[in-house]
Parts: C-alpha cells; structure tokens; sequence
C-alpha cells in the first residue's frame, strides 16, 4: 500500500483544514478550500484541483522534485469560516483582460473558449496554471502537451499567453525573470477568493 497525504494529516492529528501546502504552491494555494491542492503529476498526466486524501506521497514528491524525500508542511493554522472562491472562469476572465489573450488569441471570446474547452472539468484558476508554468523558465511544448493532455498548438499558446517566448536555437519556450515578474505581478493582483 502506498501512503498518502491523508495518512500524514491523520498521524499529526490536524483537522482536514489545517494543513498547508504552501511552501510548494508559491502563487496559488487552496489547500484550506475544499481540501484541495491546485495541482498534482499523477501518471504523467497534470492533474488540477485534485483531493489531497487521494494523493500519493510519491506523486506529491515527483510532483515538486523534491530531492530528500522530505515534505515541509504547516499545520495548525487557526481558520474563522474562510474564504469563499470566486467563479473560475470569471477570473480567467479577469486575467484575460490584463494580459496579451487577445492578441495570441484573436480575440477575448476565443481566450475564453479555448480555457473551457480544455478546462472545464478540472476549473483550474489562473494562479494555478502560473504555478505550475512558473516552477521552469524552459518548456519543451511536446512535454507540456502531454501533461496537459492538449493539441502542441494550443500548449504554444498557452505558453505565449504565460509570456513564454520560442528559442528555435534550443527548441524550447523560455520565459526570462524580468517577464516572469511582471506577469506574477499582474497575475497576481487579480483575487480569486471573496
């Protein structure tokens, strides 16, 4: 049997709220909502929103390349109610509307289509997809295509709209620090909570 994040939540003793993942989630954490963590690999497949009772500890481990096989966790964080998420698609909205959707999209309707298109089912919010983008500043398209389970077209554009550029001498997207910056700026001061 294989353990999961549950089984450390149920041997500290902390109530399924009081566990936080933050230290591995920089831009976007929701791990006091719904007992959910914005993102996990789980066979080489993305995985967003997933319960964190069902998550390996192997997966969790991969997930962030963690090189000693020790989790750092916070626990015992006192919450009064908590906040309350903000419809996902209506903060993709936002965030289409202060970075360049409409020029790598065509148009602010066909953003907008493209993030439901592929999205729908899990609703990842932005800062998720930040996150998860932002832990390299090298993507090879293919790769993401295939964690994302999406057409290598639409991963190229997804990557532009992160602000990701094409470096054809290496065959990869690059994103340098100072547009990285900018967009976590920008990204970020858009909420998503209530």
């Amino acid at each position: 049997m294989k353990s999961t994040l549950k089984q450390i939540r149920e041997l500290i003793g902390a109530p399924q709220c009081g566990i936080s993942y933050d230290r591995y989630y920089v831009y976007y954490s929701n791990s006091f909502i719904n007992n959910e963590i914005p993102y996990i690999i789980i066979n080489n497949q993305l995985r967003f929103n997933a319960n964190l009772d069902s998550i390996l500890i192997d997966d969790f481990i991969k997930t962030h390349n963690i090189k000693n096989n020790c989790i750092c966790i916070e626990y015992g964080i006192a919450l009064a109610g908590g906040p309350t998420l903000i419809d996902w698609i209506k903060v993709w909205e936002m965030v289409g509307s202060i970075i360049n959707a409409i020029s790598v999209f065509g148009g602010f309707i066909a953003f907008i289509d493209f993030i439901k298109r592929y999205f729908e089912k899990e609703k990842p919010y932005p800062h998720a997809m930040m996150d998860f983008l932002y832990k390299r500043n090298l993507w090879n398209h293919n790769e993401l295509a295939g964690l994302l389970r999406i057409s290598k077209d639409d991963v190229k554009l997804l990557l532009k709209l992160y602000g990701y550029k094409w470096d054809n001498s290496k065959k990869l997207y690059y994103i340098d620090k100072n547009t990285k910056k900018s967009y976590v700026k920008r990204i970020g001061k858009v909420m998503y909570y209530e």
